[in-house]
């Protein structure tokens, strides 16, 4: 039987003829729960109903139960033996706060997880597609609420304006059972923006040297970036920032040089 679901056993008393008086059948479910009933005269047979709340001890997929039987009217006791499954959680309600993004800003997960059985606990596994991982122990038992936000660094893989993720979810019970789902996600490239931009100074010699200082905020942390200068003399130049300064963070620097040998 699967766990927290209806379950029906008959228990029959091993006389040869049905007993003249009532008898007190009395049954242990094997997981802590008895129940006693009692059979009228001439009754020799009764169908009870019983629900495992769980297949417990936890970590397995499927636990075995010995069902236990005596009556007043019979000696000895009547054993069976049950098998209760578990039953995987469900995700349910499983969405994001938009289904596109801009690098740098954040996307929540809302959702719920529910469970066949009261006892069960979760542990809850969020792959952002961004090598990025949530993980959350010991949720429930019974049911839980999804609520995580999550900051997208970067539109993977390079060189492309947006990206296609794929969000995956996955919730594991305590014994065993599964359940994924995945959520598309369009992350879009952000432009970088020049927050300062200046020349070392306003006004040169010819046989002298020009300097351009600048820095810049970009929201993909992840991006790479090329500088490019048109010194307004037909002389254009573009050269990696790794050769002229730096990025960490959201953040970077530029500081670049030129010689004018004329006017």
């Amino acid at each position: 039987t699967l766990e927290n679901a209806p379950f029906s056993a008959e228990f029959t008393l091993n006389l040869p003829q049905p007993p003249a008086s009532p008898t007190q059948l009395t049954v242990s479910w094997g997981d802590g729960n008895n129940q006693t009933v009692t059979l009228a005269a001439g009754q020799s047979s009764i169908t009870l109903a019983h629900t495992y709340a769980d297949d417990d001890p936890s970590g397995t997929a499927a636990d075995n139960r010995a069902i236990i039987a005596t009556a007043t009217a019979v000696s000895g006791v009547g054993v069976g033996i049950i098998s209760v499954r578990n039953v995987a959680p469900t995700l349910q309600g499983l969405q994001l706060s938009r289904s596109e993004v801009d690098e740098g800003g954040e996307v929540r997960l809302t959702g719920s997880i529910a469970d066949a059985s009261p006892n069960d606990t979760f542990t809850l596994v969020v792959d952002w597609g961004d090598t990025q991982t949530t993980r959350r122990t010991g949720l429930g038992p019974g049911n839980a609420t999804i609520d995580l936000t999550h900051v997208f660094r970067d539109d993977n893989p390079t060189g492309t304006p947006f990206d296609l993720t794929q969000i995956r979810v996955t919730v594991e019970d305590d014994d065993t059972g599964v359940v994924s789902q995945t959520l598309p996600l369009t992350v879009r490239n952000a432009a970088p923006v020049i927050s300062n931009l200046r020349l070392a100074k306003a006004q040169i010699k010819e046989g002298e040297t020009a300097t351009v200082i600048g820095s810049f905020t970009d929201a993909g942390w992840g991006d790479s970036f090329s500088i490019e200068v048109d010194w307004g003399d037909g002389n254009f130049i573009a050269t990696p920032l790794s050769a002229v300064g730096s990025f960490a963070d959201g953040s970077g620097q530029f500081t670049l040089s030129r010689l004018f040998s004329d006017d």
